[in-house]
C-alpha cells in the first residue's frame, strides 16, 4: 500500500481534516439553454470541501477590466486528494468567491491537492 492509499483511509485522513480552517463550496461551470436557442454560462454547486487557505506567494496586481480597475490577489486552497476540483471551478468561502487558475498536487506523495485560485472581487 503506498503512501497516498493510506492517507486516504481513516484516521489519518481524518488527522488531516482536523487541522483545516474552512470549508470551501466548489462551484461548477455549466451551461443552461437559454430561451433564444443559445446557451448561458451558469455555475451550479458541484460539492463542499473541507480546506485551508493562505494568500499565495505572487504580489497582488491591479487589472483593468471593462473600463474600471480591479484588485487581483491569488490564493492557495490545500484539500485532501480525494476532492473533485477542476481548472473551470469557482470557490466559494463564506461570501468571498474564488477563479480556480491552477490545480495540482503538492508532490507525489502528498495528501494534499493544492489548487491556486484568484479572488473576484
Amino acid at each position: 500500500m503506498g503512501v497516498l492509499e493510506r492517507w486516504t483511509k481513516a484516521p489519518l485522513k481524518n488527522a488531516l481534516v482536523a487541522t483545516f480552517q474552512t470549508e470551501a463550496t466548489v462551484k461548477r461551470l455549466s451551461q443552461v439553454a437559454d430561451t433564444t436557442g443559445g446557451f448561458t454560462d451558469t455555475y451550479t454547486t458541484a460539492a463542499t470541501y473541507p480546506c485551508t487557505f493562505t494568500r499565495f506567494l505572487i504580489r497582488p496586481r491591479e487589472q483593468e477590466t471593462a473600463g474600471r480597475i480591479r484588485n487581483v490577489s491569488y490564493w492557495a486552497f490545500h484539500f485532501t486528494t480525494d476532492a473533485d476540483i477542476r481548472a473551470t471551478d469557482r470557490l466559494q468561502v463564506g461570501t468571498r468567491m474564488f477563479e480556480v487558475v491552477g490545480v495540482g498536487q503538492d508532490s507525489t506523495v502528498s495528501p494534499l491537492l493544492e489548487i491556486i485560485a484568484m479572488e473576484i472581487v
